[in-house]
């Protein structure tokens, strides 16, 4: 039980990462910012 909640946690901090970090590629890198956005996961 407590391996699936602290999974669970580690997969909601890297989802966030992951976030910024794509909302940082999108605000400093004109090219690879649109490229990522057009990528359909």
């Amino acid at each position: 039980m407590r391996r699936k909640i602290l999974i669970s946690i580690y997969m909601f901090i890297l989802g966030i990462m992951l976030g910024i970090i794509s909302r940082l590629l999108d605000i400093y890198t004109q090219n690879l910012g649109n490229i990522l956005s057009q990528i359909a996961i």
